[in-house]
């Protein structure tokens, strides 16, 4: 094979392999993960950042491998379809375990697949299709947060990550000819949305006229590959660039009034986070000098300091050496 056509497909593994790293979404629709027999959900298999459109996809439950394409649908729930999905396409991991409740409950409290931090997050206390109902009162680890009310649906806006935990649902339901109290339960797992950041520079020490570049640094979760960040820079709690797209923010020609502890602060939905602070001092050219004197004067100083020691070591073997000779040809003293 001809040597570049050898490196071009070398290439070309090499970049098919770099892509195995990114891992599916799984998302339902409708969004719960808890439905009633008989009821229909789509699953739908999303590879970030962009899949390619001749990509094929394989979905597994329980580990063993039982439908292809990037949507698996299950037009009429049972038993048998309960378990844990996962799917994956061409040169990528597998998705997270989804797991898929098939009810026949009288009652069930359904949340969302997936909720991040920031969501509108509504829960559902549904009762079994057929059947009336009335009353319905909600729980959070065991506590009730909303007292009977005739809505059987819950919302919570801005959700945070101490919103976790489990949550409960009573709903009457009229069956034998009287209403009577059924319950249904789930967690909710609130997901980070972004990392805290992180500020980092692009070197030190800054001199004066240096031009440095600050990175604000965060993690998004692959639930929320579509939401845009929003970056701030402030210096001593002033801002020095105001929240927009750029994670970057540059200090041309720097001063030593640009000296400071910087931050950045990072955006999206509702939620904002801050970094800690990183502290950037300017060397002004002048001080820049006197500190090389100092080097070198110290240099010298430590050079003069190690000729005196390794002159002292040297007399001290030589005079050693003399005296040992001088005892050795030293008549022996007798008793």
């Amino acid at each position: 094979m001809h040597p570049e056509i050898t490196v071009l497909l070398i290439l070309f593994l090499v970049e098919k392999e770099g892509s195995a790293k990114e891992r599916p979404v799984v998302t339902f629709t409708p969004c719960w993960n808890k439905i009633f027999r008989g009821e229909t959900i789509t699953m739908t298999c999303d590879v970030k950042p962009a899949s390619p459109v001749n990509m094929s996809y394989s979905w597994y439950k329980d580990n063993n491998r039982i439908h292809t394409g990037q949507s698996f649908v299950i037009t009429s729930a049972e038993t048998p379809h309960v378990g844990n999905y996962q799917c994956e396409g061409d040169y990528s991991e597998r998705s997270d375990l989804i797991p898929l409740h098939v009810s026949k409950d009288w009652v069930i409290l359904q949340v969302p697949l997936h909720v991040i931090e920031g969501d509108d997050v509504t829960l559902r206390c549904r009762h079994y299709p057929g059947y009336s109902a009335r009353q319905t009162k909600f729980y959070k680890d065991n506590v009730g947060i909303r007292n009977w009310e005739s809505d059987s649906v819950l919302h919570i806006r801005n959700i945070t990550m101490e919103r976790s935990g489990g949550y409960k649902c009573k709903k009457e339901v009229y069956h034998n000819l009287l209403y009577y109290k059924h319950t249904g339960e789930d967690v909710i797992s609130v997901k980070e949305l972004f990392t805290y950041p992180e500020i980092t520079m692009s070197h030190y020490p800054v001199l004066e006229n240096d031009t440095v570049t600050l990175t604000c640094k965060t993690n998004l979760s692959p639930l929320g590959q579509k939401t845009e960040l929003l970056f701030a820079f402030y210096r001593d709690e002033q801002n020095v660039q105001k929240f927009g797209l750029s994670s970057q923010y540059e200090i041309q020609s720097a001063y030593m009034k640009d000296s400071g502890n910087y931050i950045c602060e990072v955006k999206a939905k509702r939620m904002l986070k801050r970094s800690k602070a990183i502290n950037i001092e300017i060397i002004s050219q002048i001080k820049k000098k006197s500190v090389t004197k100092q080097n070198i004067v110290r240099i010298i100083i430590s050079g003069f300091i190690l000729i005196i020691a390794f002159v002292f070591i040297f007399y001290h073997l030589k005079f050693m050496k003399r005296l040992s000779t001088v005892s050795e040809g030293s008549p022996a003293i007798r008793l």
